[in-house]
């Protein structure tokens, strides 16, 4: 249920044109600021389409197209799961520990109390400490604070014409930059189908991104995850 019972609530219960006036009117500049560069973003999207009308820009448009559905198909996933950010962070998480024997699960798991990290398991197995790391990052006070100023930009007032479409050019430029950085963790998303909601987790995921996890050590794994706990 992770953050996202908020976005419920506030897409029920926003209205476009009175929050916008309303916050307009009381001199909001940096809410004022920030929604004109989802605009400006969702203006430029529009822009390529307009390749669409020749044929030597037709991958251009079925590339837009494509993550247009899948944008959309997170969104519906986000409403109807409710627990996405969870379950994105845990497959981060599982890309960190993945294949590690019980004798790195727990060398892992002792260089993370040394950095302050209580969990709340004592089962050394590798999917309890997946999940008890992911419940510890989606409950800090850093990951708290901003996954809720994201999803503010998700509420009823966002899924209109030009700042949607500001959001699905900021979810396509965070998921094709995934893509080229960590391929395995993007994947992971995509098949489930979540990668064009990574944005709203990317500054917590980038601060302690580690690109090939079979080849780090269980030291550079434990401060990685101390950064996301802790921000």
């Amino acid at each position: 249920m992770y953050y996202s019972d908020s976005l419920i609530r506030k897409m029920e219960a926003e209205k476009l044109l009175s929050v916008k006036l309303e916050e307009a009117l009381s001199g909001v500049k940096d809410d004022v600021i920030k929604q004109a560069k989802i605009i400006g973003d969702g203006a430029t999207r529009l822009s390529y389409y307009t390749s669409c009308f020749t044929d030597n820009y037709q991958d251009v448009c079925s590339r837009l197209q494509h993550e247009d559905i899948r944008f959309i198909k997170a969104i519906i996933r986000l409403v109807k799961d409710r627990n996405i950010i969870f379950q994105m962070v845990s497959i981060y998480v599982d890309c960190l520990l993945q294949n590690k024997s019980i004798d790195r699960i727990q060398h892992i798991q002792t260089l993370l109390l040394r950095l302050g990290i209580t969990l709340s398991t004592s089962m050394l197995t590798s999917q309890a400490l997946v999940y008890s790391i992911t419940e510890a990052i989606c409950t800090g006070a850093h990951t708290h604070a901003w996954i809720k100023s994201k999803i503010g930009t998700l509420s009823t007032y966002s899924v209109f014409l030009l700042k949607a479409y500001g959001l699905v050019e900021e979810a396509s430029k965070s998921a094709n930059l995934l893509k080229s950085s960590h391929p395995y963790y993007y994947n992971a998303l995509y098949h489930n189908e979540l990668e064009m909601m990574f944005f709203i987790i990317e500054p917590i995921i980038l601060k302690s991104l580690i690109f090939n996890a079979a080849s780090t050590s269980d030291n550079d794994i434990a401060h990685a995850i101390s950064r996301m706990i802790k921000g």
